[in-house]
């Protein structure tokens, strides 16, 4: 009875009120929104990434997540993670509306767990903390997106985000839209609103940027918060916009390090230029990566280039223009960060002795002695698998590594073994506890070349077979019947091996044979003489790169000789390598180089040899002058 009354008052109410001109909308109370809980697991079934990519993102349900280059090119992910490298900025967000109140990464080590927490981008309704690897982010009451901008690198296995959809009764408005601009350019945002009317915008700092219908033009750089508000209520929306000076400008060391300490830990969104003069090589070049990190000075104000792509020819005293982003790494360490881009910049001394050494060519030519001798010797081998560093480089986290040489093939599989595959040495290593596999065709005898005594000892004490022995560093399998498959678990310790024979006729253990031993092969290396004649010229030589080593041999400081052709030369020995398989097929790259007032300048023209590539260059030329040169290193497989 008393519902009913208070049905009928209400209606009364609502009759009388509207008899006298005045609206009324009906009070709706609405009941709290529910949270729901999602997981975004990154895997690396998903997200494909082209070279190219300005950003990857991955969406499940309602959940997106962006990652955003900065300097440092971004990857796709790992099996089981992805790497967010520092520089990068991205956001976590729903794509429902919805609104983020709470977010549980899952790190792969609490070292990345608290560089994830450093990168958020945190406020008064926005905190985030650590415990192990799980980083909690809470948002109260709650965020569209939790934005961040990596101060370094972290990896992340999956993202939980728990959300309340929006009460779309409650009056509100919400801006979208970019909130990084460049000076003197536009952008525009968008408000969305339930409420009637029309809304009004404003900047916090006009000098900033200024704003109207929306459209934000931007006046110099600082920072602006910009309001969007319905008329006549007080229902409105925020969104801070940060203006950075225009897209490569030209500043002084001076302007840049001013900017990387306003910007603070955070990489600029946009890339500046600077001038000035290598102090010093913080770094050296990295053929790996590809990269150097240097300071540059213009005599007053230093700032580093942290791994900057290239730089291989660079010297302190080089006088270079950078372009890349800004950041303050670590709030203490001004920087143009990692991926920036150089050009050298020349006087006209300098672009001069550039222009004439560019052209040079270098010439290289091959001088060997050796001695013959006619001796038993045992049956030659059927075939031969030599190790390089070249063959088959392998990751740390590879299971297996296979060779394939001359119809032999060898697999080295780490099994039960503890230690990392690893193929960056020569001699190859083989670790304890992993096994090692011959394969070829009608096997009677396998020899194993080892490093030294003692690997030889190691691998045949692995070995049960009482058909084994060791001579020297050399062990020797002996089969009953013609094997086309041997398997060996080495149980004794590592071994290190610089080839393996096979044969398949052991019956006559010895033949007489001539082979070549004692030599001394030498390449023979020059450039034009000419380039002494280079103004402001201080020495000048030749650049050898062999084995991942470079080494300046100068006029100056090696023993040269001038031939009646204008070129000088060099002879650099390389000892005794005639049954070295390995050293013969060790490419050479020889360039010509000049110093000029203490910077090196290096030809773009260069030769590239190894012993073994033209010896049979001189075959083809002339068959006869090498041809029992020739024919050993083919015997032995260099060729």
């Amino acid at each position: 009875m008393k519902t009913v009354a208070k049905k009928l008052l209400s209606l009364i109410l609502v009759v009388c009120l509207a008899f006298m001109g005045v609206i009324v909308t009906p009070f709706v109370t609405a009941s709290a929104a529910e949270s729901t809980t999602e997981t975004l697991t990154i895997t690396g079934s998903t997200g494909t990434l082209a070279s190219d990519s300005s950003s990857i993102s991955w969406t499940s349900g309602n959940i997106t997540f962006i990652n955003k280059k900065g300097s440092t090119a971004i990857r796709a992910s790992d099996t089981a993670h992805y790497r967010v490298y520092s520089g990068s900025t991205g956001s976590i967000s729903t794509n429902n509306g919805a609104k983020i109140t709470k977010i549980v990464i899952t790190a792969t080590s609490n070292s990345y767990a608290n560089a994830a927490v450093a990168s958020v981008k945190i406020g008064d309704a926005v905190t985030a903390s650590a415990n192990g690897t799980m980083v909690t982010i809470e948002c109260d009451p709650g965020e569209d997106s939790v934005e961040y901008a990596s101060t370094a690198q972290w990896r992340l296995s999956s993202i939980e985000v728990t959300y309340k959809a929006v009460d779309t009764t409650e009056p509100h408005v919400t801006i979208t839209g970019d909130n990084h601009m460049q000076v003197g350019q536009t952008l525009t945002l968008t408000a969305t609103t339930n409420v009637t009317g029309t809304v009004a915008w404003s900047s916090s700092n006009e000098d900033v940027a200024t704003v109207a219908n929306g459209v934000v033009t931007a006046k110099t750089r600082g920072t602006t918060t910009i309001t969007a508000t319905v008329e006549g209520t007080d229902v409105s929306d925020t969104i801070d916009i940060t203006v950075c000076p225009s897209n490569a400008n030209e500043l002084t060391i001076a302007e840049a390090i001013e900017l990387c300490e306003w910007t603070g830990n955070t990489a600029t969104h946009c890339q500046y230029t600077t001038t000035g003069t290598i102090a010093s090589i913080d770094t050296v070049y990295s053929s790996t990566y590809n990269n150097i990190t240097v300071t540059i000075t213009d005599g007053t104000d230093s700032i580093l280039a942290f791994r900057m792509i290239g730089g291989e020819e660079l010297t302190v005293g080089m006088k270079i223009t950078v372009t890349g982003t800004l950041v303050n790494y670590s709030g203490n360490t001004p920087e143009f960060d990692a991926g920036c881009t150089y050009v050298t910049v020349l006087d006209e001394t300098a672009s001069a002795a550039k222009e004439a050494v560019d052209v040079v060519k270098a010439y290289m030519s091959l001088a060997y002695k050796y001695t013959e001798t006619t001796k038993e010797v045992e049956t030659s081998a059927d075939a031969t698998i030599s190790f390089a560093t070249t063959d088959n480089r392998v990751s740390q986290t590879t299971e297996q590594q296979v060779w394939q040489q001359n119809g032999i093939t060898v697999t080295n599989d780490k099994t039960s073994g503890s230690n990392d595959i690893v193929d960056s040495f020569n001699p190859v290593r083989f670790y304890k506890n992993s096994t090692l596999t011959v394969e070829s065709t009608s096997m009677i005898k396998i020899e194993f070349a080892c490093n030294t005594t003692s690997y030889a000892t190691a691998l045949k004490n692995s070995i049960s077979d009482s058909t084994v022995s060791v001579s020297d560093k050399t062990v020797a399998v002996v089969f009953a019947e013609a094997v086309n498959s041997y398997t060996i678990t080495l149980s004794d310790g590592q071994v290190r091996m610089d080839s393996i024979k096979v044969y398949s006729n052991v019956g006559a253990t010895t033949e007489t044979k001539t082979v070549l031993e004692n030599s001394d092969f030498r390449i023979r290396c020059g450039v034009d003489a000419g380039l002494a004649d280079i103004a402001n010229v201080d020495s000048y030589g030749i650049r050898v790169t062999a084995g991942g080593k470079t080494v300046d041999y100068s006029t100056d400081a090696n023993s040269w000789g001038e031939t009646t052709d204008g070129k000088a030369y060099v002879l650099i020995s390389l000892g005794d390598i005639v049954n070295n398989v390995a050293r013969l097929q060790t490419a050479f790259t020889v360039q010509a180089y000049v110093v000029v007032d203490g910077v090196t300048y290096v030809s773009t023209l260069s030769k590239t040899y190894s012993v073994a590539s033209m010896v049979a260059e001189y075959y083809n030329q002339d068959a006869e002058a090498v041809e029992h040169l020739y024919n050993y290193l083919v015997e032995i497989g260099a060729i």
